[in-house]
């Protein structure tokens, strides 16, 4: 009953708390899709099932552990070390992203067919661009 005045006090730091908790969650609420998005630019396209199926088990099971490891961390520490544990897992995340990032190579995916093109580019735009793999000589054929 102690921390009971964090939830109740009015004034600047329930205002505080709860800006502190919107940008927790933009940031940590997107690192699955991320993770999937990261982890489908290495893997081939008749893969991007089974990889992120794996990703589903993995944060599945962390979703499940998770509340109970963290739930034993405030059991010890009070209920406001729940921040310092979600820190200190997100410490973990970002030191291990940052020694996948320095042991793998950057390379140019060979499938990769995006073009770019505006929102209203006329046909003539689409055959004019050899990237869109776009063949319109056979249409203006038709029409005549």
């Amino acid at each position: 009953m102690q921390y009971i005045n964090v939830v109740v006090d009015p004034g600047a730091d329930k205002l505080m708390f709860f800006i502190f908790v919107t940008v927790y969650a933009g940031a940590s609420l997107s690192l699955f899709p991320l993770n999937i998005a990261h982890t489908n630019d290495f893997v081939p396209k008749e893969k991007f099932v089974a990889a992120g199926g794996g990703l589903n088990l993995v944060f599945g099971m962390g979703a499940m552990g998770g509340p109970i490891v963290c739930s034993i961390f405030m059991n010890e520490f009070g209920p406001n070390s729940f921040f310092i544990f979600l820190l200190i897992f997100h410490v973990i995340i970002a030191i291990f992203a940052l020694y996948r990032i320095t042991r793998r190579s950057t390379e140019d995916n060979p499938d990769s067919t995006f073009t770019p093109l505006p929102k209203n580019i006329t046909p003539l735009g689409m055959e004019l661009d050899p990237d869109t793999g776009v063949n319109l000589s056979n249409v203006d054929k038709k029409n005549e």
